[in-house]
């Protein structure tokens, strides 16, 4: 006698066909002898579930009840009734799943394309079709697509099967190498010197007002000296910063008139200061 263990709603159907079938192996026609091998083989936890929906629905007890009862009622609660609309919008928006195999993820769409009660000449094509865009797996898609003429769903799924053996083995392969860390796998070319930081003495710097170095600018000698260039004081004519701004000026008009071979450009020099 087969025995209803799993208590899961999508095993249910399989398990009343496998009863039925029993029954006719064993000749088992009266419904009381029927009834009585079904109650008696059940688990505690099924028959503990079958009193409790029982009781729901027909206000009895399970051995009260005739067979069709039971099963009926049984049959509410693990097959309640389903939206047809949900199931196809479900249908055609379901994706493999990344913990799925492709032999998992065919099984699930072909149970539900049954439970959308698809015609025979539609459900295989649906099935064909979203099976291939679902697969999740953008190589497998890639040489399965190619294959001309598409084939039938069953010869699909042998296929699939096939690439995603072969994936895993290449998987497991590229395992038995070790990995090489950044530093093997890139060859130096060449590794720059750090550049130390060096404070340098303030008396080697260069001092802005004569542009010498050995001394402070508070100490120069050109402090209090006027500079023959813009008559300004605290400053040689060299380290005069009009001086300075006229050459940069002449630099960059000098550059203008090189860069253009078609135009002459002419700047008078007061317009650099």
């Amino acid at each position: 006698m087969p025995t209803f263990t799993s208590l899961k709603r999508e095993e249910w159907d399989g398990y009343r066909d496998r009863l039925e079938l029993f029954f006719t192996f064993r000749a088992i026609k009266e419904a009381k002898l029927q009834h009585a091998a079904f109650v008696s083989s059940m688990s505690p936890e099924f028959y503990k579930l079958a009193e409790r929906v029982v009781l729901q629905q027909v206000s009895k007890k399970v051995k009260d009840c005739s067979l069709d009862e039971l099963l009926n009622a049984l049959t509410k609660h693990f097959k309640p009734t389903e939206n047809i609309n949900s199931l196809k919008n479900l249908f055609f928006h379901r994706e493999r799943k990344d913990h799925e195999t492709v032999e998992q993820y065919a099984d699930f769409l072909t149970d539900l394309a049954h439970r959308c009660q698809f015609s025979a000449e539609a459900r295989d094509e649906f099935l064909r079709d979203r099976f291939l865009t679902g697969l999740n797996n953008i190589a497998m898609q890639t040489r399965l697509f190619a294959l001309v003429p598409t084939p039938k769903f069953e010869e699909l799924i042998t296929k699939a099967k096939v690439e995603e053996g072969i994936s895993t083995d290449v998987q497991e392969v590229s395992k038995t190498f070790p990995s090489l860390s950044l530093s093997e796998k890139v060859n130096v070319v060449f590794k720059p010197k750090s550049k130390a930081v060096v404070k340098k003495d303030p008396e080697e710097e260069e001092c802005y007002r004569c542009l010498q170095e050995g001394h402070n600018p508070g100490q120069c000698w050109a402090r209090d000296r006027i500079c023959f260039s813009c008559k300004g004081v605290g400053h040689t004519k060299v380290a005069c910063k009009s001086i300075q701004a006229y050459k940069l000026a002449q630099k960059k008009v000098k550059k203008v008139q090189d860069s253009s071979d078609d135009e002459i450009c002419h700047i008078r020099d007061e317009y650099c200061f």
